[in-house]
């Protein structure tokens, strides 16, 4: 067994999983179990996920990937039982970026060719990294952005009505009236 990517994988599946987890296609024949967060968003994307890489021309049952959902309540806890155990029921599970630390004691580190930077990026990479060791490749990140209608911002910065609205709702919310301001002269107020 190697522990590879958040979880276990066989070492006799690693040239075909290490495949289909970098490029999408299959080096070797190798069935792959993955343990996936259940429930969710989560688990009907990687469902259609590995639907999609099962029907690919060729595929035999030996060369497919499989899942594996537990529980959602108290599926961390599993997660880390099952990989301190060394349990052989997944080969390999997918981790949050965030708890990497909590698994990173029962995985073996990997190492990446130098083109996985150029489609990751090397700062992605370093979010799959603990104790300067690669542990995996990010599936995705948690981006927080903030959308602004410009068109809208531009109104409210020239109309007296919509300021004196605005200035009424901060009070009602936030206690405080406040004035609209340009983007680049917002505060978190």
């Amino acid at each position: 067994m190697k522990r590879l990517f958040g979880g276990w994988i066989r070492t006799s599946a690693l040239p075909g999983a290490l495949g289909a987890l970098l490029s999408g296609t299959l080096s070797a024949s190798a069935e792959v179990t993955v343990a996936g967060w259940p429930g969710g968003p989560e688990e009907i994307a990687l469902r259609k996920v590995a639907d999609i890489y099962n029907a690919q021309p060729g595929r035999t049952d030996d060369d497919k990937v499989k899942l594996l959902f537990f529980n959602r309540e108290g599926f961390f806890d599993k997660l880390q039982a099952d990989m301190a155990a060394g349990s052989t029921t997944f080969d390999v599970n997918l981790v949050a970026t965030y708890s990497l630390g909590k698994y990173a004691p029962f995985m073996d580190p990997i190492t990446l060719p130098a083109s996985a930077a150029d489609t990751f990026g090397a700062t992605v990479l370093k979010t799959m990294q603990y104790d300067g060791k690669q542990f995996g490749v990010p599936t995705d990140l948690s981006m927080h952005f903030m959308y602004v209608r410009k068109d809208l911002i531009e109104k409210l910065l020239a109309d007296d009505g919509w300021k004196a609205t605005y200035g009424e709702i901060a009070q009602k919310y936030l206690g405080k009236a406040l004035a609209p301001k340009p983007a680049n002269e917002w505060t978190w107020d």
